[in-house]
């Protein structure tokens, strides 16, 4: 019994741990765009890595225990066979997009929304002792974090930061 404890404690210490991180974002012609990556928190390689991600207009702030529903149809996907080494992200960012209409983008950037831009998603990979995990990660557009360069009949252009929600993030 004692030898059990020992091994998966040393399987959670060394094990891959991958999460998510925000690089930067814009809004142009009323598409809204994130570049994130992905880090290897953890001692061992990820390998078999894929994200499925999904933006969506969602109510600010999000009740307790939200559900966040990914479409079977998502509009993005990314799929990874190579390694994420430990101390190491994968080599190319995603950048996941998604257009809006105008008046939507203009309902969440307005001061005081109820409602906010929403980019969640799920990231799975394979540790080097076959585990299967998942992270799951949530981010909304922060309304008072917006910088608007332009408002045109296209919609708005400008960059604004995500900010990370407070429920669905975890690591498995």
């Amino acid at each position: 019994m004692l030898f059990n404890i020992s091994r998966d404690t040393e399987k959670r210490q060394l094990r891959a741990y991958v999460g998510p991180l925000m690089q930067s974002s814009e809004i142009k012609n009323s598409a809204v765009s994130a570049t994130v990556s992905f880090e290897n928190f953890g001692e061992t390689p990820a390998r078999n890595c894929s994200v499925t991600s999904h933006f969506d207009i969602l109510p600010f702030p999000l009740p307790k225990g939200f559900i966040f529903k990914i479409p079977d149809r998502v509009p993005y996907q990314f799929k990874q066979t190579a390694m994420i080494y430990p101390k190491a992200s994968i080599p190319k960012a995603i950048e996941p997009t998604r257009t809006f209409t105008a008046s939507e983008l203009v309902e969440v950037t307005a001061p005081n929304t109820q409602r906010a831009v929403y980019f969640f998603g799920i990231f799975t990979y394979t540790d080097v002792f076959d585990a299967i995990h998942s992270t799951k990660f949530c981010y909304y557009l922060n309304p008072y974090g917006i910088t608007v360069v332009s408002k045109n009949k296209s919609g708005i252009v400008g960059t604004y930061k995500w900010t990370e929600c407070d429920q669905y993030n975890d690591f498995d």
